[in-house]
């Protein structure tokens, strides 16, 4: 199993940021199935209650299409990988706690993913321990600093629009040391149980998953001027008009259809 933990900071504050994630996961879906990408929508941000803790969390239930981005030393290793999904649930108490869970069907036991977070004000990456890792898991655990300005994305991933030149508000170097400055803490879990090749898929993925990390902060940026004067029901409206779009787009395939195929997720 690897540990990393990614530490992103952002020039916002805390209530910006959630508005700007929300924006993010809202647009980018349709923007990327148009460029061929493949992710459904099945439960929209819905508020829900802990029957054991009383306390309110805002529940999502995500399913990604991912055979035509594995590459090919990945595709021969896995038998069936020409239909290759991945599930996502993700359990939220902004800021405090977000866990996101990740389960795919081809794989089932062999297949452990999990990103916990938490977001922190007035903060330039100075937590020691934001996701209160055990001692067990702090000695595996690696720190992977991500900046949105000083950071590259590999050439296949750029998008000119989105390059930091282009950004309406500019960020100089030193940005982080300025204040109104938070940080976004990701520890990433994951394990993959195919011997002989744990290794080089866990590194993998946590490869892909630092690009994504960067690709969509640095989109949540540039959209500043498009969220800034919304608000939160404004972008779940948006969100519930982005779920029926990607479900016309894949087949008109009903909540009900697909929550039985993935009912093993939850």
């Amino acid at each position: 199993m690897h540990i990393r933990e990614f530490r992103i900071p952002m020039p916002l504050d805390l209530e910006q940021y959630y508005l700007a994630q929300m924006y993010m996961n809202a647009r980018a879906p349709i923007e990327d199935s148009a460029d061929g990408g493949s992710m459904e929508i099945l439960v929209p941000s819905t508020p829900r209650v802990d029957e054991e803790t009383g306390q309110d969390y805002i529940y999502t239930h995500k399913v990604f299409h991912i055979s035509t981005f594995l590459p090919k030393w990945v595709r021969i290793l896995l038998p069936g990988a020409a239909k290759v999904d991945a599930f996502e649930t993700s359990f939220a108490q902004y800021p405090e706690l977000v866990r996101t869970e990740y389960y795919c069907p081809l794989l089932r036991k062999h297949f452990k993913l999990v990103v916990l977070s938490s977001h922190y004000a007035d903060d330039n990456c100075g937590q020691h321990n934001a996701l209160h890792l055990s001692e067990k898991d702090l000695a595996r655990r690696s720190v992977d600093v991500i900046d949105i300005l000083e950071d590259d994305l590999p050439e296949d991933e750029f998008e000119e629009e989105f390059a930091p030149d282009k950004w309406p508000t500019r960020l100089e170097p030193g940005w982080r040391d300025r204040e109104g400055v938070m940080t976004a803490y990701k520890v990433v879990k994951i394990k993959v149980g195919i011997i002989g090749f744990q290794n080089r898929l866990e590194r993998f993925l946590l490869y892909l998953i630092r690009n994504q990390f960067l690709k969509y902060h640095q989109k949540s940026f540039a959209w500043k001027p498009y969220w800034r004067d919304m608000t939160i029901d404004d972008v779940r409206a948006m969100e519930l008009k982005t779920t029926s779009e990607l479900h016309a787009r894949f087949g008109g395939r009903d909540d009900g259809g697909i929550g039985r195929t993935a009912a093993s997720v939850l």
